[in-house]
């Protein structure tokens, strides 16, 4: 599918001349992706730009542009076969897909598999931006308990949805920093999560389980002034079961308790070290990290760090003297 390496490069209709920009955009589209035909609603005013993200493994293509229909025919399919998935992903706008006498319609906040080895028609707003995921068929068939994984239309509005959204759109962000196999590892977790949202199960394989971890401690983290932070409500949101990140946290040698203190704890100690913070009272900078009393927070700030907060906003405002 791609050649060895990594490689990120982009494409802008505004390059070429106005009368040959629908040429110039079938052109780049078909060769990121297949053979593929396309009407615009006006041709003479059209544009469109892409950045693409490419791996021996996989491909990420972010993709603007005006008003337009693409079709995959059957004659298509049979000249220039694809048998990968794509992720298709709005970030802005609306997308409607019609394929197998169904028509989804797309919006940020929810996404599709789909497939190129069946005929479809797919329409796009003027205004839309969004990110289309090419998927090895190695890759996803067998995480899969369906033999349609086109017809699934997965929300990523929240919960573990919106981790894969997050993951996916970070991907892209990042795609001058990231190596080939950095990409490839993002990549592959966005998979795994992807069948395990399509197929309801939350049971995750030793790869997934560390980025379940991060998760937890990042949302932890965002919430971090909740008083009534548990287990149940931290797996809630991110789309988990309770027991998934009980498990998942257990296989990285820690508990959602302790998650909730250390990162309570360390977004304490980061305050008591800002001087912005200097005229906050320990009382009061501990309430803002989920700590009842300043008792409560001097116990255990002193049991995790060995010092009472006072001594540590002390000895830090003597360092920057």
């Amino acid at each position: 599918m791609a050649p060895a390496g990594y490689v990120v490069t982009s494409s802008s209709t505004d390059t070429v001349d106005p009368r040959e920009r629908t040429d110039y955009w079938r052109e780049v589209i078909n060769s990121y992706q297949c053979q593929f035909a396309y009407d615009f609603a006006n041709p003479q005013g059209f544009s469109g730009r892409t950045v693409l993200q490419r791996s021996p493994t996989y491909q990420l293509v972010a993709w603007q542009a005006r008003e337009q229909w693409i079709h995959r025919t059957a004659s298509q399919i049979k000249s220039d076969p694809d048998g990968d998935y794509r992720l298709v992903l709005p970030v802005n706008g609306r997308v409607v897909v019609r394929q197998r006498a169904e028509e989804k319609a797309l919006h940020p906040g929810s996404a599709t598999l789909l497939t190129l080895e069946q005929p479809f028609d797919l329409w796009q707003s003027s205004d839309h931006r969004g990110l289309v995921l090419t998927i090895p068929r190695t890759e996803i068939e067998h995480r899969l308990r369906t033999s349609d994984p086109a017809t699934l239309v997965v929300d990523m509005a929240s919960g573990l949805g919106d981790v894969v959204r997050m993951m996916v759109m970070g991907a892209f962000s990042q795609r001058q920093q990231l190596t080939g196999a950095q990409f490839d590892a993002v990549c592959d977790k966005v998979v795994e999560l992807l069948c395990m949202l399509a197929t309801g199960d939350d049971r995750p394989g030793d790869s997934t389980r560390p980025v379940i971890a991060t998760m937890v401690r990042r949302y932890v983290r965002e919430h971090i002034a909740d008083p009534g932070l548990s287990g149940e409500t931290v797996a809630r949101a991110l789309g988990w079961s309770l027991r998934t990140v009980q498990n998942a946290l257990q296989r990285s040698g820690t508990t959602l308790r302790d998650v909730v203190r250390d990162e309570r704890l360390r977004v304490a100690r980061e305050r008591l070290q800002d001087p912005r913070y200097d005229d906050w009272t320990i009382a009061r900078l501990g309430n803002s990290v989920g700590f009842s009393s300043a008792s409560a927070f001097t116990v255990a700030f002193r049991g995790r760090y060995g010092v009472q907060p006072r001594q540590v906003r002390r000895e830090s405002r003597e360092a920057d003297r």
